[in-house]
């Protein structure tokens, strides 16, 4: 039977990863930090910490017997690190030293397929028609940490068994969100029957990827063995105003609106289109999850979450 070692695997696209590879029959070995077990005789969770990849002894073991990699797990630009020098310098430290560690740990024991979970913020704030050949730009450490690990693949892929393969994920979102950001901002509050609030004038426009089409490229790019970097991304662009309406249409709460809030919107007449050509021929991947189904899918989860295949263990 087939072994994903998974990492990052509560978080909000390594959660819907887990389940997607699970429902297709894989074993799965999910490396997790904090107290965690498993709710799947099939999935076993081993001790997982970033700084401290190569003196795992646990993961060096399971590596041994795995078929492919996903590594979801990064060190996020939360509680205010990017704004100071030292907390800059860490998430860049972590995400690609630790990460770095593991893609070596990975080709040292044969391991056939590498995926590695990438942004599109790479590509800054281009307006044109996005695509894997630009040139990258990043605009803090934390997207540099993300460069340098794509770097740090294509290093390992040039000279090992091991294909390694970049996913540049379009503003991903799903149940397990466990970030600020626009849709689970605009549906905690749409079931709050709160206002929804927009700046400037609404129009600015984001392509938008549900989970449930992020964990299908990861399982398309391990079948295909596929390698280099490839753009997943949602059909096209909406604007904020259109995301608002439709999260209010999937909630289903009445006592939600829609506002404007006067104030400016930083990057209003912000405008992306993702070309995604290279992930249809490379991994015969396309979304099959507009905004529309895939917030009614997220909503869905939320009012019945499907049966818990990872717990944490109450202190």
């Amino acid at each position: 039977m087939n072994t994903l070692l998974l990492t990052g695997g509560r978080g909000m696209v390594g959660s819907e990863v887990l389940r997607y590879f699970r429902m297709r029959g894989w074993r799965a070995i999910v490396a997790c930090s904090g107290r965690v077990e498993t709710c799947d005789d099939a999935v076993e969770v081993i001790p997982f910490d970033l700084s401290a990849v190569a003196e795992n002894t646990a993961l060096e073991a399971a590596m041994r017997k795995v078929t492919a990699v996903v590594h979801c797990a990064a060190l996020l630009p939360s509680g205010g690190l990017l704004r100071t020098s030292a907390g800059a310098r860490q998430l860049y430290d972590l995400n690609s030293l630790g990460s770095y560690n593991l893609m070596q740990m990975a080709v040292c024991n044969d391991v056939r397929q590498f995926v590695y979970i990438s942004t599109a913020n790479l590509y800054g704030s281009a307006t044109i028609q996005i695509e894997e050949s630009m040139i990258a730009t990043p605009t803090d450490s934390y997207m540099l940490s993300k460069l340098a690990c794509e770097e740090a693949a294509k290093m390992f892929g040039r000279s090992s068994k091991t294909r390694f393969i970049g996913l540049r994920i379009s503003a991903p979102y799903g149940a397990a969100f466990n970030i600020k950001a626009v849709i689970p901002t605009f549906v905690q509050r749409a079931f709050a029957g709160e206002a929804l609030e927009l700046q400037g004038s609404g129009k600015r426009e984001q392509v938008f990827t549900y989970v449930g089409d992020i964990a299908r490229a990861c399982f398309s790019a391990v079948t295909f063995e596929a390698s280099g970097i490839c753009n997943i991304a949602g059909p096209g662009p909406v604007t904020m105003a259109q995301l608002a309406q439709s999260v209010i249409k999937a909630v289903g709460n009445a006592d939600a609106s829609i506002k404007f809030s006067g104030d400016p919107d930083p990057n209003e007449g912000a405008r992306r289109q993702i070309s995604i050509a290279h992930a249809k021929q490379l991994l015969n991947w396309e979304p099959t999850y507009d905004l529309d189904r895939g917030l009614e899918a997220m909503v869905a989860h939320l009012c019945n979450p499907p049966p818990a295949i990872l717990r944490t263990i109450p202190a």
